[in-house]
């Protein structure tokens, strides 16, 4: 079996990183994780996808194939992802 080339990324915000407004506006509650991961997934074409959403930071780890081609045309995308609540721009 080949292995593929993949892109490996974590993006995060801690209470070391950031002040707590910003962090409030990352935080995502279950549902919203629930309901908004698989979106950002499937639009990126990203092979893994994963968030953790707490109190004191955020953090998205992702995976995709090198080259992989998206709206913005390169392997890392830039995206908005609105939820009922907010709108959280990476």
């Amino acid at each position: 079996m080949a292995i593929k080339s993949l892109d490996l990324f974590c993006l995060g915000a801690s209470h070391k990183s950031a002040p707590i407004d910003f962090r409030e506006e990352l935080y995502l509650d279950e549902e919203q994780l629930l309901k908004g991961l698989p979106p950002v997934k499937n639009k990126f074409n990203f092979s893994e996808l994963a968030a953790l959403s707490t109190c004191n930071r955020f953090e998205m780890f992702g995976v995709c194939p090198i080259g992989n081609d998206n709206q913005q045309g390169s392997s890392m995308p830039t995206w908005n992802y609105k939820t009922s609540q907010k709108t959280v721009a990476v």
